[in-house]
């Protein structure tokens, strides 16, 4: 995978620990796919997915993920408060990993086999 992106050109790539749980929901005819997304020693918030299968339905899908999460007590990040929690993440919790930089590479060799390692257990 990291030789691939090297390949497309790219130097660089933030590494970002997370832990997730997924859940789904149907409400009025609606499946919602829920995400409790933590980052371990930083944060913890919340994705919400509508699958639509034209664009013509996309408008009504936000409409109904924004009604259900107000009906849930739950805040939408606008675009500025998401860009602003994403650098915030970046500065305090996420890494910049150069994929030409050895020690970057041998870090994150050792977290992909610890993933892998953990992924076994709970298989």
């Amino acid at each position: 995978m990291l030789r691939a992106l090297q390949l497309l050109g790219y130097e660089r790539v933030i590494w970002a620990k997370r832990h997730s749980e997924r859940y789904l929901l149907s409400q009025e005819g609606i499946d919602y796919e829920f995400a409790i997304v933590e980052v371990p020693g930083h944060s913890v918030f919340f994705e919400v997915e509508v699958i639509v299968q034209e664009d013509s339905e996309t408008l009504e899908a936000k409409n109904a993920l924004h009604k259900l999460c107000e009906k849930l007590d739950l805040h939408i990040f606008s675009d500025e408060e998401w860009f602003v929690h994403v650098e915030q993440m970046d500065s305090e919790a996420n890494k910049v990993v150069f994929l030409n930089n050895e020690e970057d590479m041998d870090f994150v060799n050792k977290e992909l086999g610890i993933h892998l390692a953990r992924h076994r257990d709970n298989s």
